[in-house]
């Protein structure tokens, strides 16, 4: 049975920096970016994380505007942001005078191997083998 990948808590890439993150879009950008996805978005009020995941990551996002609520996917919402700038979906959500500010952990999407965690593992001496154990427990190298 093959299961899927999993997030691992990584205690190695406190040296990224993309560890922590912050990301401001006024309210006119957040129209911009919501209508380029073919959102209805007259008027940003509000934007706040509906639901997360186990590990704290947005899986859904409530948009009030002057009409309506909207829910949008996190991983939606960031494609729509750009993933090099809405690093994860792993933040959270500041509203502020004029705009959205999202202050966020991490770059990617939180399954399987973590770049900058294997860095620092092998920098304090660990094996290929002992990194992938690491980040794939369950898993094992076969030679074929």
């Amino acid at each position: 049975q093959i299961k899927p990948l999993e997030g691992k808590r990584c205690f190695y890439c406190a040296g990224s920096p993309h560890f922590r993150w912050r990301l401001f879009l006024t309210y006119a950008q957040m129209r911009k970016i919501l209508k380029k996805g073919r959102i209805r978005a007259a008027d940003v009020f509000s934007l706040r994380i509906k639901e997360k995941n186990l590990s704290g990551r947005a899986v859904f996002l409530e948009l009030v505007d002057a009409k309506e609520k909207q829910l949008i996917s996190g991983k939606d919402f960031r494609a729509l942001v750009g993933p090099n700038r809405l690093k994860s979906t792993l933040f959270e959500i500041k509203p502020k005078k004029h705009g959205i500010l999202f202050v966020g952990k991490g770059w990617g999407h939180g399954v399987g191997l973590c770049q900058w965690g294997a860095l620092g593992m092998a920098k304090k001496g660990s094996s290929a083998e002992e990194i992938l154990a690491f980040y794939y427990p369950e898993s094992k190298i076969e030679k074929k």
